[in-house]
């Protein structure tokens, strides 16, 4: 690899990537192959783009004077949302 310019988004998500595995192995899954860990980590970031801009709107919302959503209905709305997806 030496020679070759590496993206920093690369390197950020190489780092994220680590710190995953370090996880992972903290937790006791030394047992996972690097094709398992490589499916785990995409499966547990599959949705990350979309929470990345939803948090972004949210702050956008919150410096145009937006309250949001008051706390109450907000986890209504995700353990309903979150159960339904258990039971897929």
């Amino acid at each position: 690899m030496r020679g070759k310019s590496v993206s920093t988004e690369t390197i950020s998500e190489l780092v994220v990537y680590r710190r995953f595995l370090e996880t992972l192995i903290q937790s006791g899954c030394t047992n996972v192959t690097p094709e398992e860990s490589i499916r785990l980590w995409r499966e547990c970031t599959r949705d990350l783009p979309d929470s990345v801009a939803a948090v972004k709107r949210a702050l956008e919302g919150l410096k145009a004077g937006k309250r949001g959503m008051p706390l109450d209905e907000f986890a209504r709305e995700f353990r309903a949302r979150n159960q339904q997806r258990s039971s897929e």
